[in-house]
Parts: structure tokens; sequence; C-alpha cells
């Protein structure tokens, strides 16, 4: 029997030469495929992928992605990209034009457009931090929580009008996401500086509101004018205490929600007895609401104790 001959088609020596020729031609081109959407990123280039995250966080499969904010460093590195709802954004790239970053910080706060901005703590009322204590019948309408304390005292029954997490992961993830917000609303640049620290008696419109006081009271009526937008978003960055007189108020004007209204508080906030408080109080440390004290909005203390006295607080308006 004639044995056939043996086909090679490629030859020793040719495979090798074939196969660095590719090798070449993919490092010297950037090449897409758009149905499962990766890209080669060229001579120096590394992989992009994009996700969606909530809080504003951007984190994706790179080596340099942060929550808030995102930088690419390096020839090879690998770019991400994030998106909210709106916010604040930032972005870097380094000098060897291979890696970029953005990330935004947004999220709609009544749960329309985007993720919610204050992640897992979206449908909290009230979140302490060492402690939550109540005297007299307060009403709760929303979740109720404490972390990383794990006391909560005087709760009337039948509170909250909502689930009580008490201490433990769901508590911990949103003080955590709380946290993530608080940053990455503080990284936005003013719209308005406030020569003083008195907002009683003042009508503003949307932004980021920034003072030149550390401190911050509030003594009689505030007013948000929304000029018709219902998204509008209200930021106040206070470097240190908030505290308004009794019987203060902040009110909405012009289709303008509470749910879009952030209050940053460097240290702590005291909202005076009878006061009519709208908005999210952020605190890195405590939160008193003295007696009658009805918040449109949240409570979170980040640190410390949140105590109220026969308060409403309610997020019912916020969460769909």
């Amino acid at each position: 029997m004639r044995r056939r001959p043996k086909f090679d088609l490629f030859p020793r020596g040719r495979l090798r030469r074939a196969v660095s020729g590719l090798a070449t031609f993919a490092l010297a081109s950037s090449c897409t495929f758009p149905d499962i959407g990766f890209t080669t990123g060229g001579a120096g280039g590394g992989p992009t992928s994009t996700t969606s995250a909530s809080s504003g966080a951007s984190s994706s499969g790179g080596p340099s992605s942060v929550a808030s904010s995102a930088s690419g460093e390096g020839a090879g590195g690998a770019s991400s990209s994030g998106s909210g709802g709106g916010g604040a954004s930032t972005s870097s790239g380094s000098a060897g034009g291979a890696a970029t970053s953005t990330s935004s910080v947004g999220g709609g706060g009544s749960g329309g457009g985007g993720p919610p901005l204050l992640g897992a703590a979206h449908t909290f009322a009230v979140l302490g931090g060492s402690a939550v204590t109540n005297t007299g019948l307060t009403s709760i309408v929303g979740d109720l929580g404490v972390s990383p304390g794990t006391s909560i005292t005087g709760i009337p029954r039948g509170m909250p009008l909502g689930t009580n997490h008490g201490s433990g992961a769901i508590a911990d993830q949103a003080q955590f996401d709380a946290t993530m917000a608080y940053n990455g609303l503080m990284v936005l640049a003013c719209d308005e500086t406030h020569p003083t620290g008195e907002l009683g008696g003042l009508t503003v419109g949307p932004g980021v509101h920034c003072f030149d006081a550390a401190a911050v009271q509030l003594t009689g009526p505030l007013v948000l004018d929304a000029k018709g937008d219902p998204s509008s978003r209200f930021v106040f960055r206070i470097g240190a205490a908030l505290t308004t007189s009794t019987f203060a108020s902040v009110t909405m004007l012009d289709g303008g929600s509470a749910c879009e209204v952030y209050w940053l508080i460097g240290s702590s906030a005291t909202i005076g007895g009878g006061s009519l408080f709208a908005g999210t109080l952020l605190a890195y440390a405590a939160i008193t609401l003295d007696a009658g004290v009805n918040l449109t909005g949240r409570a979170i203390a980040r640190t410390a104790e949140l105590k109220m006295d026969a308060n409403s607080v309610s997020v019912a308006a916020c969460v769909e």
C-alpha cells in the first residue's frame, strides 16, 4: 500500500512567523467587537469596560476605579466609566494616553431616572450612628436602623411604618452608601457662596450652596425655589454645625421636592422644636430633633447618636 503524502498547512518556521505576525498586528491595531462591547486598546491601551453603579459610584473591571472618582495611570491602564443621574464627575488620564476614566455621583433622589443617590439608605427615614433614642410619640414613615452602633430605644409601638432593621448587614450597607453619597456631594463645586451663616428669611434657587462661615443657622423661614423644575437639586455644604431656631421652616416653591434637598453637615445638627424641615440631613456626627419637629425627608447621623422627641419623620414621598 502506498503512503499518502503528509499535508502540512504551515511547515515549521512558517507557523511561528504567522503567529508572530498576527500578534504584531493585534498590538498595533485597535479592534472593536461590538457584539460583546470589548475594545483592545491599541499600542499601549488596556481593555475598556462600562458599568452603571448606584450611589454615584463607578466601578468596573480595570485596576483603577474608585467610587465617586476614578483615574487612569500608566500606558497600559484600563479605563472605566460609570454614571448615576447627574452630579459630580471627575476624570483624569495619564500621559501615556491609554487610560481614561469617568465617574459620576448622581441618581434620582426620588427614585426617578436613575439609581438612588443614597443607595441602600434610600428607604431609611431614620438611620443613627452610635445609637437611636426617642422620647414621646414619634411617627416614622420609612425604614429605621443603626450602624455602627447597636442601640435603638424608645420607639413607640407600631413604628416605624417601614422596616426596623436594627443593627446588622442592611443598616451597615445603608450607612456605607450614605457616606459615599456624602463624600460625592461634598466635592461638587459651589454655585453660590453665602457671606454669612444665616439662612433665615432667604429665598434661594437650585444648586450647591456653600458658606464663608463654618457653622450655619436658620432663624425663621427658608424658601427653596425650584423655578418650575421638579428635579431641581439643592445641596447645602456646611463645614461645622447646623442649628435652627424654634419654629423654623424650610419650604419648597414652584414645583420643588424635599427629596432633592441634601444637607451635608460637617459635625452635628440640631433642629429646633416645632420646626417644619425638608430634605435629607446627612450629619457626620449627631442629629437632635427637638420636640415637635416635622421632617419631610431623612435623618442620617453617620457616627454619633440620633435623638428624637415626639417628632414626625417621613420619607414616603421619596420612595416609589
